[in-house]
């Protein structure tokens, strides 16, 4: 009988009987204990063991089913239908089957009483053993995958092969507890194809990688300690609901503080002189030197000053003003109308072949190139290794492997040729990031043959994803590309000009995947320069004297803040994508649409602002890299996970006393003050808050108290607005309704300003009518006229002479639209919504039918009287019912004629469902304050209704 050996643990059961891991009550197919765990004995060492089962052959005499546990539904759907045939059985865990208690219902009566109870870790033995419970929904899993186990012969964990992968593994071996005739194996695989699964099932293991279980548990305990300790703290002084995590908080500041270098950026200017040539081909020439002394430009003015920067002045850089800039022009035009061309440099620079993609850099480059967020580029990339089409997405390895090498190389031969292969020489330095985790090669094509992405069959942005990886892979092993680099030196009087141009020599990799060379090249990229020569004289065309301004540092992109976090060490690539979906979703960073650039948001100023100021590890990049190193070492089996934990916790420094310190020391009235530069002349009479149901306004004078709206960053936020906004708490009547007699009332919430037509009652179920403003209308500027033809909307404007249904004109969330047959269409900036007539508003809605009719939307039937359109979108084909989305499958996704009939099963179940759901939300809502539940007479507070949760059983 052989045997796994686990992690040791000291850990005792009441009856005698050793644990794993986890301290835990209950296992699937297991004994329950009757007694709670009530002691935990340092002396004893716990080895979990597995017996191998005898094969096949030796126990039934024939060959049983073989099982295939991995972690993603698509991903088991894939497999199965590659191994169909072979005996084998392939189910999904979903993820994580268990987690850490997050309730103190979820632990047994001897635990609840526990002050660490909520954490899910026993802090006070020391030891900070898990508390693991089911996930909800995960126990059903479980059963299922325990169920199949009943006619196999042996159990195979394919789960990825990085710490969370062999954790996932972990957790499903120690709830499924396979009986002693089923052999457990430990497979990991790279890329879904039939010959590598299969080889991976040749040479799996007997056994799980512990140290990287013990470092994902680390890992896992890290963050649940930061998070359980430090968002308390938060709710305590700054508003409920805030939380703060590892790496979530120091991204979370690197913006807030590019934000601040943003504010203190006082915009400088300089003056250049252009002169443009007679030559064929024409060229132009920037003003370098005068008078020995070099022409300042952007990177020499102070982003604090606006003005010539130290540094600048010492090396005695002129900055040229305007009048210098026209004195000059005035001068050299004056003099002999050609230049001499004092020196031609020509230099040939050879652009080494990239690396192949790695996790962070598929997130960049995708993100830039493809205009979709770094998390989109992830459930992209997923899809693709579910579906079989490339290589595991979260790697760290820029290297590929042999097999791989020689498949870029084919396709290279296949599609450019052989001339074009490199060589080592060819090829930039392959160097991994900080604290790699080299488990897997680069992201890749999977397969040994590269099917080219004519013929894979992939649509919209599934396609363009491949597409990128496929060329990148083969660039990688590409002849580098050979750019001529020509540098022209021009001399006039006193004056110095100089250009340059770039010509290609050979495109090389560019020819599979064109990058942008300027960094390279300088910004010359494609200008072509005439055959020149030192001493010869050119004629002068036009001689400019051209303004230049210093723009503040750039915010953040999702590609950007990657590269940054990246740079610094700061947690794992395969992380970035969700760090920065979970800053956007708890409302710390807005990304705005124009840019997609990342700004924070007042309450990410008063967090990072408390983080700074009473614990600055938290937002230290170097702390954390160094976090991320020690997991490492852990990983590695050289490192002590239990010392590490009570440094972090319990040391003079750690986390717990961090803590204890900022409730006693800070105010919470101060940390919730928001201060920005741009408020500075308002003076401490009025000041700026973040509260528990957002940003607000506070003049002490009066005490007068506003919202500022949702949508207001804190870079647009100045000193007039904030005086319209305590002007219109304090008297929002901007007059009355000459047909209802009613006040006009211009009012500001937390989701910007509205009008309103009369004052709400109290106790009346019927709403005031409102309207929104347009974009861009300043509070300042409406009068009672505008506010009318706000308050008219939404209005009928015409009948389409087609369909003879209405068109409706009005302003939404997003600005002016039309509304005709359940479809909201965007009107032009051009046109006025007050004005809009009856013609132009038709010639909208047929503008855009016929693009519809373009693009390949079509009207597939009619379902309970709406039209059901089949609609290409920009991540494939959906339906649209009405106002409603229903998603397609894969299997319709991929089909080249979709018909009504096979989508009207997923209409009825998707809508049936969506109704479900809406009419339980009303439920609720009921609920929670019915007509029976009103308050009594002077209590404001409604009573809530006590839930009874379902108690968790530990696992």
């Amino acid at each position: 009988m052989g045997f796994v050996v686990f992690q040791p643990r000291r850990i005792f059961a009441p009856n005698g009987t050793f644990s794993g891991l986890p301290l835990a009550l209950e296992t699937l197919g297991g004994n329950r204990w009757g007694s709670p765990v009530h002691r935990i004995r340092r002396s004893v060492v716990v080895v979990s063991l597995v017996r191998r089962a005898v094969s096949p052959s030796e126990d039934t005499g024939e060959a049983r089913k073989r099982l295939v546990v991995v972690e993603s539904p698509a991903k088991a759907k894939t497999i199965t239908r590659l191994l169909e045939g072979r005996g084998y059985v392939v189910e999904s865990s979903v993820g994580h089957v268990r987690d850490l208690a997050s309730k103190k219902q979820q632990l047994p009566e001897a635990l609840k009483s526990a002050s660490w109870g909520p954490l899910g870790v026993d802090v006070e033995s020391g030891q900070f053993t898990p508390i693991y419970v089911f996930i909800e929904g995960k126990r059903k899993i479980v059963s299922q995958i325990k169920k199949q186990m009943e006619d196999v012969s042996e159990l195979i964990l394919a789960t990825d092969g990085d710490r969370e992968g062999e954790a996932i593994s972990w957790h499903l071996l120690e709830t499924l507890r396979p009986g002693s005739n089923v052999t457990v194996k430990r497979a990991v695989f790279h890329e879904i194809t039939r010959d590598a699964i299969l080889e991976s099932f040749e040479n799996s293991s007997n056994s799980l990688n512990m140290d990287l279980v013990r470092a994902q548990e680390t890992r896992r305990i890290v963050d649940r300690l930061a998070g359980f300790t430090m968002s308390p703290l938060l709710w305590k002084k700054i508003a409920r609901g805030l939380s703060a995590g590892r790496v979530q908080s120091v991204a979370m500041d690197m913006i807030v503080r590019r934000e601040h270098e943003r504010f203190s950026f006082v915009q400088g200017s300089y003056f250049g002189v252009e002169a443009e040539f007679e030559t064929d081909p024409p060229f132009s020439a920037e003003l370098t030197h005068l008078a020995q002394r070099r022409v300042a430009g952007g990177k020499d003015l102070d982003d604090a000053t606006g003005t010539l920067s130290q540094e600048a002045q010492e090396r005695g850089v002129f900055h040229l003003r305007e009048n210098d800039a026209e004195s000059l022009v005035y001068t050299l035009s004056s003099l002999d109308k050609k230049m001499e061309v004092v020196k031609v440099e020509r230099k040939r620079r050879r652009m080494k072949s990239p690396a192949p993609f790695i996790t962070s850099t598929l997130q960049q480059e995708a993100s830039r190139r493809l205009g979709v967020s770094a998390s989109s580029v992830m459930k992209i990339a997923q899809s693709l290794y579910e579906q079989g089409f490339i290589t595991y997405m979260r790697t760290d390895n820029p290297f590929l492997s042999g097999n791989s090498t020689k498949a870029a190389r084919e396709a290279i031969v296949k599609e450019f040729g052989t001339h074009l292969l490199g060589s080592s020489d060819d090829f930039a330095p392959k160097k991994p990031p900080k604290n790699a985790q080299e488990a897997h090669e680069a992201i890749r094509p999977a397969g040994e043959v590269f099917v080219n992405p004519k013929d894979v069959g992939l649509s919209d942005i599934e396609l363009k994803l491949y597409t990128l990886i496929y060329r990148r892979t083969l660039a990688s092993q590409m002849r580098c590309a050979e750019l001529d680099i020509t540098s022209v030196t021009l001399g006039i009087g006193d004056a110095i000009f100089r250009a340059s141009g770039t010509t290609v020599v050979s495109l090389g990799f560019l020819l599979a995947y064109e990058t942008d060379y300027t960094e390279e090249s300088g910004d010359s990229r494609g200008r072509i320069l005439p055959e020149l020569s030192e001493s010869q004289k050119i004629s002068v065309k036009t001689l400019v004297g051209k303004k230049h301004e210093t723009k503040p540092p750039a915010r953040y992109t999702d590609a950007s803040l990657v590269k940054q976090l990246e740079s610094c060490g700061v947690g794992r690539p395969s992380t970035y994508a969700t760090i920065i979906e979970t800053l956007v979703d708890r409302k710390y960073v807005f990304r705005l649409d124009s840019s997609r650039s990342l700004a924070p948001s007042f309450t990410a100023f008063a967090v990072d602002r408390l983080l700074l100021q009473y614990c600055p590890s938290f937002v230290d990049p170097s702390f954390t890299a160094q976090m991320e190193e020690a997991l490492d070492t852990i990983a590695s089996g050289n490192g002590d996970r239990i010392e590490y934990l009570r440094n972090y916790y319990y040391g003079d420094h750690g986390l717990l006393n961090t803590v204890k310190r900022v409730e006693l020391e800070a105010h919470s009235a101060d940390l919730r003050r928001v201060e920005l530069p741009s408020l500075q002349e308002l003076g401490n009479s009025v000041a700026l808050f973040v509260g528990p149901f957002g940003t607000y306004v506070e003049d002490h004078s009066t005490g007068l108290r506003a919202s500022v709206p949702r949508n207001v960053l804190p870079s647009d936020l100045d000193a007039h607005q904030v005086r319209d906004i305590l002007t219109r708490a304090e008297n929002p009547t901007l007059g009355q309704d000459p047909q209802s007699g009613l006040p006009v009332l211009l009012k500001i919430g937390r989701f910007g300003p509205y009008l309103q037509l009369g004052e709400e009652e109290p106790n009346s179920t019927q709403k005031p009518k409102r309207a929104a403003l347009l974009p861009g209308m300043d509070v300042g500027t409406v009068d009672l006229q505008s506010a009318l033809n706000l308050l008219q909307l939404p209005r009928l404007v015409a009948v389409h002479p087609r369909t003879g249904l209405e068109i409706r004109a009005g302003i939404g969330r997003f600005g002016p639209f039309l509304m005709h047959d359940d479809k909201f269409l965007s009107v032009p900036k051009s046109d006025d919504i007050f004005t809009l007539t009856a013609e132009r508003a038709t010639a909208i809605v047929t503008d855009a039918e016929e693009k519809e009719l373009a693009r390949g939307d079509e009207v597939l039937g009619q379902h309970d009287g709406k039209a059901v359109r089949l609609v290409r979108g920009k991540f494939g084909p959906y339906l649209r019912v009405g106002r409603r989305s229903v998603a397609l499958p894969t299997s319709l996704k991929k089909s080249t004629s979709i018909k009504f009939d096979d989508v009207i099963d997923l209409l009825e179940a998707s809508l049936s469902s969506k109704s479900k759901e809406k009419r339980k939300g009303s439920e609720k809502q009921t609920t929670a304050l019915s007509k029976d539940d009103k308050p009594p007479p002077g209590d404001s507070k409604v009573p809530r209704k006590r839930r009874t949760r379902k108690s968790s059983e530990l696992v």
